[in-house]
């Protein structure tokens, strides 16, 4: 009965540390887990931020931007043919006067000369198509 009652106390004090000790790691856990939430914490609302701050300069941007950039190409390249035509129609030829001494003589434009092209003697020889 003595061995029993010893048994039973040495069961108890272990019991006793055991429970010390669990509630110490408990502790501990939850200290780190109360870290860790904070850091979460932290980590969301900096990223809230910059999610923010993204959205507000994705209002900045204009919509449908290349589609205008699209039309604002087509509507000056037709002012550009348009233009042309008017500057042709505007164009008027006017008549130069040259003070000419005896024995000069005024050359013709490059444009309004007239040149000689040679007809090419022997023709080209064409591919065979029959192959072998």
């Amino acid at each position: 009965a003595e061995k029993v009652k010893e048994r039973n106390e040495l069961r108890d004090a272990f019991r006793q540390k055991e429970r010390e000790f669990n509630a110490a790691i408990a502790e501990q856990r939850k200290i780190r887990a109360e870290k860790f939430a904070e850091e979460r914490a932290a980590r969301q609302a900096e990223y809230e931020k910059t999610r923010r701050l993204r959205q507000v300069e994705k209002l900045d941007e204009q919509p449908h931007l290349q589609e205008m950039t699209l039309i604002e190409q087509s509507i000056l390249f037709c002012k550009s043919l348009t233009q042309t035509k008017e500057t042709e129609e505007k164009k008027e030829k006017r008549e130069i006067q040259h003070d000419l001494k005896d024995g000069m003589e005024v050359l013709a434009k490059k444009e309004d000369r007239e040149e000689f092209y040679f007809v090419p003697t022997a023709k080209k020889k064409g591919k065979s198509k029959n192959k072998g």
